[in-house]
């Protein structure tokens, strides 16, 4: 039983290298974690407007 970690970027390239994992592995007995990371930069004046909130939801769209 292996356990593959499917690091992801949400790009067409990204999800070609995780149906490829999903492949050479096979899916029985198998577990596979979806990763996702990224990093908000934190503005330096208060003109700036937060994205964050907009950044996570665009990942938990693609994700879904």
């Amino acid at each position: 039983m292996a356990h593959v970690l499917l690091p992801t970027d949400l790009s067409d390239n990204a999800l070609n290298a995780a149906v490829y994992a999903v492949r050479l592995f096979g899916g029985e007995g198998n577990r596979f974690t979806v990763l996702n990371t990224y990093v908000v930069s934190q503005g330096t004046t208060i003109d700036m407007w937060d994205a964050s909130d907009m950044i996570v939801r665009g990942f938990r769209e693609g994700l879904d």
